[in-house]
């Protein structure tokens, strides 16, 4: 099948305090579903580690289209590959629950050669990855920085065993979580997450320290310099919303109780 589709439940450490999925783990259930697609066709990490290749992403973009779903509820994720070129492919992907998409993104991702460093060409997707012509967002826009005199938050954190994933290097959505913590605190439980979209462009390893520098661009718009030793690590644009949801889990009707 050209497209994939995985179901995912909303357990404990998918959800933020208002019982709902958390934008994190959107991200999450998307990266796993890509994983899960490319194991199908003998194409996953380990599949293809003994050839000193790996996978990393270099762009991403996920839009928040309606309200997340409760804890217990499920997500379908049907992703595919929408563009194959020599070097990268586009992956895009569509989150929905009880029939209704909640979510929609795209990832362009590249097959690194662990030896030179570089990227390798996608002559290994050949006859196993079949392209589907439909674009989650409409297009694959190019990442655009936007940075401004107002700075408003200054950030270090520290690398530390748990932000290490299996390729030895920070897990990206790492990288996410430091950049939005200061605005969800400054926030509260007032607003929900609009868009996420990220650019990355060198890994992080263990004792390293990031520097993240938040600029307020619009009103509910923020953009963030990730850093190490004064070099751009990635760059990401979230734009926030007023929570519109006040609905209770307590309430929710469709919420299944055993």
């Amino acid at each position: 099948m050209p497209k994939f589709s995985s179901i995912y439940t909303v357990v404990n450490h998918d959800m933020g305090r208002n019982y709902r999925m958390s934008p994190l783990a959107a991200v999450s259930f998307f990266e796993d579903g890509f994983a899960k697609s490319m194991t199908q066709k003998y194409l996953a990490a380990f599949d293809v580690v003994d050839q000193n290749l790996y996978w990393i992403i270099t762009e991403f973009e996920i839009q928040f289209v309606d309200i997340l779903p409760f804890w217990s509820e499920q997500v379908q994720v049907d992703i595919w590959v929408s563009e194959r070129s020599r070097i990268k492919i586009y992956s895009d992907f569509t989150m929905s629950h009880r029939g209704k998409v909640f979510a929609k993104g795209s990832a362009c991702w590249l097959i690194m050669d662990a030896v030179k460093k570089r990227p390798s060409s996608t002559e290994i997707l050949e006859g196993k990855i079949e392209t589907v012509n439909e674009l989650a967002l409409g297009e694959h826009k190019k990442f655009t920085w936007v940075e401004s005199e107002n700075v408003t938050s200054v950030v270090e954190h520290p690398i530390t065993l748990s932000d290490i994933d299996f390729n030895n290097h920070v897990n990206n959505k790492v990288y996410l979580r430091v950049a939005m913590e200061p605005r969800v605190r400054a926030f509260g439980d007032g607003f929900a997450v609009k868009s996420i979209n990220v650019r990355y462009f060198q890994e992080c390893f263990l004792d390293e320290i990031l520097v993240c520098k938040e600029y307020q661009i619009e009103e509910n718009k923020y953009s963030y310099k990730l850093e190490k030793n004064g070099a751009d690590v990635c760059n990401v644009i979230v734009e926030w919303q007023k929570q519109v949801d006040d609905v209770l889990i307590k309430d929710y009707p469709l919420l299944a109780r055993g």
